[in-house]
């Protein structure tokens, strides 16, 4: 279930997506508050979406962040819709030398119309959308094992054994 992150983790996430870093220059980056950073970083590691490890041989007190690739997709907008126009052109080729094997023009001028539209809907959409950066997060859902035993705990006691 892939959904779109909201802006502070974007911004987390594009900062730490290149090269791992700790939580100071994250905050610096992006210009936020150290503890909302770790609030956030914290929720993040919940969910699977970021992973935070040590680099013993260089600083044993310094945490730094990093993204799990698994969890994380991260798109351009205009690399989004680039394979729609590749399939479209390909089509058109396509249609092309079977129009010139059939000696039918009215066969490409066909595809062309059919493809005319889709190219200018999709050109329409490049220029509303501009050239966003699309972060998309697949986080692990939390297991709810104490609400669980919370339940439990309370049947058993409604329940008792008989003996």
């Amino acid at each position: 279930m892939w959904k779109e992150v909201d802006r502070l983790e974007k911004d987390i996430i594009l900062c730490i997506h290149k090269q791992p870093l700790s939580i100071t220059e994250i905050a610096k980056k992006v210009k936020r508050d150290k503890s909302t950073i770790s609030s956030t970083i914290k929720r993040l590691e919940e969910q699977e979406i970021v992973k935070k490890s040590h680099d013993y041989s260089k600083d044993a007190r310094k945490t730094e962040i990093s993204i799990n690739h698994k969890r994380i997709r991260i798109e351009k907008s205009h690399m989004f819709y680039l394979t729609y126009y590749i399939l479209i052109c390909i089509s058109l080729i396509f249609s092309g030398i079977i129009s010139s094997i059939l000696k039918n023009p009215l066969f490409f001028l066909g595809s062309i119309i059919i493809a005319l539209p889709i190219f200018l809907l999709m050109l329409y959409e490049v220029y509303v959308k501009e050239d966003k950066t699309i972060v998309e997060k697949n986080p692990k859902l939390k297991e709810k094992k104490s609400k669980i035993e919370a339940d439990q705990k309370i049947e058993s006691s409604f329940n008792p054994q008989t003996n």
